[in-house]
């Protein structure tokens, strides 16, 4: 999801936490691979003027003034076929777009 949000590609198996802001104000505000520790604090500087959403795995959040990002406890699975190369695949991806 985020090298399709213009984030950097990472293999499923890369344990990181990725942070790629969707159609970002400012293009400053580039995407970033960070240690699973760190936690990041993001906080809207003007919430009434500028209001900001958040979405998380599609799903709306609603507005926000103040939000925290880090490793959750939950794991999650990624499932593929048998004869799926993740590697060929956005190799694939990455040449032909």
């Amino acid at each position: 999801y985020s090298f399709s949000a213009g984030g950097p590609a990472a293999h499923p198996l890369v344990e990181a936490l990725q942070l790629t802001a969707i159609c970002p104000h400012s293009p400053r505000l580039s995407p970033m691979v960070l240690p699973l520790g760190t936690r990041v604090e993001v906080e809207v500087e003007s919430p009434d003027r500028r209001p900001a959403r958040v979405s998380v795995d599609g799903q709306d959040r609603g507005r926000v003034r103040r939000l925290g990002v880090s490793l959750s406890s939950r794991r999650v699975t990624l499932c593929f076929l048998h004869e799926h190369d993740f590697t060929a695949t956005l190799v694939r991806k990455i040449l032909h777009a």
